[in-house]
């Protein structure tokens, strides 16, 4: 046996191997004559992340349309990404580019540099406004289930992108990049927004969910007034329903909803952005407010005995619009009014702004002031709000609590 010949047979069986480790990454062109290689970083593959038994990485890096949902892991191969990250200063800087938005909350969290491969996780990793803005611009407005976006990746602290071929536009023939003409598709991603297989869930949820929502509105009393202690249970059920206590409950049942909605449809749980808690904490300081404000009108109306207290338990609902909008007089409010109003259409633009940015958005800061001062006049003229009384004369808290205070003084 001819030593020299068995080492260079070995040899060239080793090459062979590292070849074909290596794949289509390691010899790209730029024109069918293979005169110009590639040199520079590019992007010129992308697919999901799954089991290597499921499918090959060469037939995922030959694959003209790459489906992939949200919350999944997608794989993007760069050529010559070793001198990529060398000129780096920190391999925790590469984020994903969709759409030519870069997602600097989408960071690489596995690298290897033999294949040059990035692995990204498809989801909102922060709850910050920004983060949230930028995947608005991505999956925003949906008209169907997916959405064709172009990729690359990107140094996340200076925004420069590296080229890349998964646009639409090109593809690669026996490594060569080609340019899509009339029947030749070119490389791109098909982001899958809303998953086909939760979506009739996430519906059925949504109706069960307001099924559930109106029961406890029409034979529950947890949305009506809280009657003094000597009142009758029935006398309770029909109370009459409280503002404060819808208020709150509106915007929890926004909140939940939209949350479902897109835990539902994207298999994503979104951050909810500090906004919406400032929103829900104006209803709930409102709610306790205003409870406040019953149980002083309560005490004042025991003190005085005018038959103000059997008034009070004996109120019953009219119907619930004119119980939220009506005082205690039983006339029209308008700091009620308005009250009602705000609430109702911010709550309806909010879940419009869910459905079309499927995402989780932030108040705007305008909308949250107007709500804190619809909240506050509210409370406030409720704090003089009439008692009812024997005589038919409404006399507000304030005043019959000056009057006890004044028959108290003379007694002594």
């Amino acid at each position: 046996m001819n030593f020299p010949h068995s080492l260079t047979a070995v040899l060239f069986g080793l090459m062979a191997v590292v070849s074909a480790q290596a794949g289509p990454n390691d010899s790209l062109y730029r024109d069918p004559d293979r005169k110009r290689a590639v040199t520079n970083p590019m992007v010129v593959a992308c697919w999901r992340d799954i089991p290597p038994d499921e499918m090959n990485p060469t037939e995922a890096f030959h694959k003209r349309i790459t489906t992939i949902p949200l919350g999944e892991v997608l794989v993007v191969r760069v050529q010559n990404l070793g001198g990529w990250l060398d000129s780096l200063g920190s391999l925790d800087d590469i984020a994903l580019v969709l759409n030519h938005v870069c997602l600097k909350s989408v960071r690489a969290f596995g690298i290897n540099r033999h294949r040059g491969e990035l692995r990204f996780e498809l989801l909102p990793h922060e709850s910050s406004e920004e983060s949230i803005a930028t995947w608005s611009k991505v999956i925003g407005g949906p008209r169907k289930n997916d959405r064709m976006v172009t990729v690359t990746v990107a140094e996340a602290s200076t925004g420069r992108t590296i080229e890349s071929i998964i646009d639409g536009r090109r593809y690669l023939d026996d490594n060569v990049i080609t340019r899509a003409s009339r029947g030749k598709t070119g490389y791109i991603l098909n982001l899958e927004i809303i998953r086909r297989s939760t979506q009739w869930w996430a519906l059925g949820a949504l109706v069960l969910l307001f099924v559930v929502l109106w029961y406890v509105i029409r034979h529950t009393t947890i949305l009506r007034m809280s009657l003094p202690m000597s009142a009758t249970g029935e006398a309770k059920r029909t109370a009459p329903y409280s503002l404060a206590t819808f208020q709150l409950f509106f915007w929890w049942a926004v909140v939940l909803v939209s949350i479902i909605f897109l835990w539902l449809v994207t298999g994503v749980y979104m951050p909810i952005p500090e906004t919406v808690m400032g929103i829900l904490g104006v209803s709930t300081i409102t709610n306790f407010t205003a409870k406040a404000v019953d149980d002083r009108t309560k005490r004042v109306a025991a003190e005085r005995n005018d038959g103000s207290l059997t008034k009070l338990e004996s109120l019953h609902s009219v119907n619930f619009v004119k119980d939220i909008i009506n005082d205690g007089s039983g006339t029209a409010s308008l700091t009620r009014l308005q009250n009602v109003s705000w609430t109702i259409l911010f709550g309806c633009y909010y879940m419009w702004l869910v459905y079309s940015n499927v995402s989780m958005p932030d108040i705007d800061s305008s909308m949250l002031i107007l709500m804190g001062l619809a909240s506050s006049a509210y409370v406030g003229a409720k704090y003089t709000e009439p008692l009812p009384t024997k005589t038919g004369k409404p006399e507000s808290a304030v005043t019959a609590e000056s009057a006890v205070t004044a028959d108290e003084t003379e007694e002594k």
